[in-house]
């Protein structure tokens, strides 16, 4: 679980909420590349260590192993065929909460990374700087090298923010409208039912 996964697993659980976890099946591979004995510890570490699964695992979410093999995947697919639809925490958030993308868990938790890499680069930045005052001018040249790709990613990250807004924005408009289509078809077709329609009625 590298810094990267363990970011794209908390973004996860921000999207699924806890209500939903035991849905949730987190599988492990890559299992007749690694010791057993080691595997087993790692595993072990996985599911008992709060920065990683354990969380989730005690809201209901099991853990398989895929082994590559048939019977393993089929193993695993019948751990989730039984499972009740339930809605995801941005649905709610979205739907029955009526939050722009951007209020909502996945949302905050998205800005919150851009802006703790905007706040790192800024911090680099002031330390070039300072540097930049006590280097002679050869240095002093490296240094203002450094410090324009500095500001270059700041700007990044800064436009990264914003497209995000706007990205957010838009698909909050393309759910709403489809969920919009789905319920004037889900009228539609009740009505087209004639008699029957009393027991599926809008």
């Amino acid at each position: 679980m590298s810094g990267i996964s363990t970011k794209n697993f908390n973004m996860f659980r921000k999207l699924c909420g806890d209500s939903t976890l035991r849905n949730v099946v987190i599988v492990t591979n890559m299992w007749e590349e690694v010791d057993p004995q080691v595997g087993d510890a790692r595993e072990a570490e996985l599911m008992k260590e709060d920065i990683f699964f354990k969380p989730v695992l005690e809201k209901g979410a099991r853990m398989a192993r895929h082994n590559n093999t048939l019977t393993s995947a089929e193993a695993i697919i019948r751990l989730v065929l039984d499972n009740h639809p339930l809605p995801l925490r941005i649905q709610e958030e979205l739907v029955n909460e009526r939050k722009d993308i951007a209020d909502t868990g996945a949302g905050q938790e998205l800005n919150r990374e851009l802006n703790v890499q905007i706040r790192k680069h800024r911090e680099e930045m002031r330390m070039l700087e300072e540097e930049m005052q006590q280097a002679n001018e050869e240095t002093r040249r490296e240094l203002e090298i450094e410090t324009k790709k500095m500001q270059g990613e700041i700007s990044k990250y800064e436009n990264d923010v914003k497209r995000l807004a706007s990205d957010l924005e838009s698909e909050k408009l393309r759910f709403a409208t489809a969920i919009e289509g789905m319920k004037r078809r889900r009228c539609r077709v009740k009505i087209s039912l004639g008699p029957i329609r009393m027991g599926f009625g809008c």
